[in-house]
């Protein structure tokens, strides 16, 4: 009874060998994918520049959506507008019609904060998190992701029990 409970013990050792090695193998394509991607948008990502704008008008339309189920129909009716804003980029000013939102929580005259492209001063849009930003994010879980599976590998391939624990887990 011993060797046979040995021999389960070696065998689901060696699956969970099996198993760390091709988690390894994915934590690294995954983490790789991250990276590429993080990268990009670091280097390629094109430069918003933050000022304040003064909304000059505002056009609205009301949006009916009809939502219907087996049993009821329901009506919701939202807005979406189109804001008209001025702003000065290295003492030009520009005026821009293609801010749209969903609700119209502005009043004219207003100054409001907006990002505009540096290459296309009439590109704008409402601050928020930065591609930059979300480069290095995407880069930083890339990294632990990576570390992860080192980490499951070398625990595998150092501690037999350990090892045997992750066999037996694939199993059940």
């Amino acid at each position: 009874m011993p060797e046979i409970l040995n021999n389960i013990y070696n065998d689901s050792s060696s699956l969970g060998k099996i198993e760390s090695f091709i988690g390894l193998v994915i934590a690294v394509i995954i983490g790789l994918v991250l990276i590429i991607i993080g990268y990009y948008n670091i280097t390629s990502s094109e430069q918003y520049i933050l000022t304040t704008g003064t909304i000059n008008g505002i056009n609205c339309q009301n949006i009916i959506q009809n939502n219907t189920t087996n049993t009821s129909t329901n009506t919701s009716t939202t807005k979406s507008c189109i804001l008209n804003i001025g702003y000065k980029d290295d003492n030009t000013i520009f005026y821009t019609n293609n801010l749209t939102i969903d609700n119209n929580i502005y009043t004219i005259g207003q100054t409001i904060q907006i990002e505009y492209l540096k290459s296309n001063p009439n590109q704008i849009k409402l601050p928020g998190i930065s591609n930059i930003t979300l480069g290095y994010i995407s880069s930083g879980i890339s990294v632990v992701i990576i570390l992860g599976g080192l980490l499951n590998y070398y625990l595998s391939s150092n501690y037999k029990l350990y090892a045997s624990a992750e066999g037996i887990n694939s199993i059940i």
